[in-house]
């Protein structure tokens, strides 16, 4: 069955959460998918404070509301059950490039929220299982969605926009001529949930070399620092 809801808005969340109820009884999987990446040719500054906005109300308040709402249900039916939360490999390795930042920034957050909500279930012995899926390149419409974005924010049809930017054109190229197919990483996904593993990495080459470059960057900046003998 389809059902159309903005991830931004609290009562469509609760209206699919009714949905799933009356079609299936029970929610035992819920993906929860939030993520838009805005304008990719952007930076911190020259990003727009409404687009940082349509970002950070999708990324992290979307992935909220998702969690807000479907898993004190899943609780509440007293059996095992699972939230699998979507970052990216983005959310846990350094920043590489002067654009994408919102999206960056915010899948950050949402590492950072998964990870503190796995702590506060596994404190109260949740039957709630928690997974965290941080993809690299995947072949999906990212750039479309941004694509979307743009055009509402200028009151413009999408085929008015004209071409795509260098860099929007570049990692659109990248998605689809380099990305996983979403498919395997479904696969992995469902793997990693019968396997209640919470951290779901389907790039774990890529993912372990970006990892150990940040942690020596964080590292080298710890030591440049003075001691203080705390």
């Amino acid at each position: 069955e389809r059902f159309v809801a903005d991830v931004q808005r609290e009562e469509d969340m609760q209206r699919l959460l009714k949905c799933c109820i009356n079609a299936f009884g029970r929610v035992d999987l819920f993906f929860n998918n939030a993520g838009v990446i805005g304008e990719p040719n952007k930076g911190v500054l020259d990003t727009s404070l409404t687009s940082w906005r349509w970002v950070l109300d999708t990324n992290v308040m979307g992935l909220l509301n998702g969690m807000h709402t479907f898993v004190p249900a899943m609780q509440a039916q007293g059996t095992e059950a699972h939230i699998v939360n979507t970052a990216s490999g983005a959310g846990v390795y350094s920043q590489e490039r002067p654009t994408m930042i919102p999206y960056v920034a915010l899948k950050h957050c949402a590492v950072v929220l998964t990870h503190a909500m796995r702590r506060e279930l596994e404190s109260t012995q949740s039957t709630v299982i928690p997974h965290l899926l941080c993809p690299s390149v995947v072949a999906t419409p990212l750039i479309q969605t941004s694509r979307h974005y743009q055009a509402q924010a200028q009151g413009k049809e999408q085929h008015e926009l004209g071409d795509m930017d260098e860099v929007s054109e570049a990692f659109h190229r990248r998605l689809h001529d380099d990305g996983m197919a979403p498919d395997q990483v479904a696969d992995l996904v469902f793997e990693a949930v019968l396997k209640k593993q919470f951290w779901i990495m389907p790039h774990p080459e890529l993912t372990e070399q970006r990892i150990t470059d940040r942690y020596n960057e964080l590292i080298t900046g710890v030591r440049d620092c003075p001691r203080t003998g705390h």
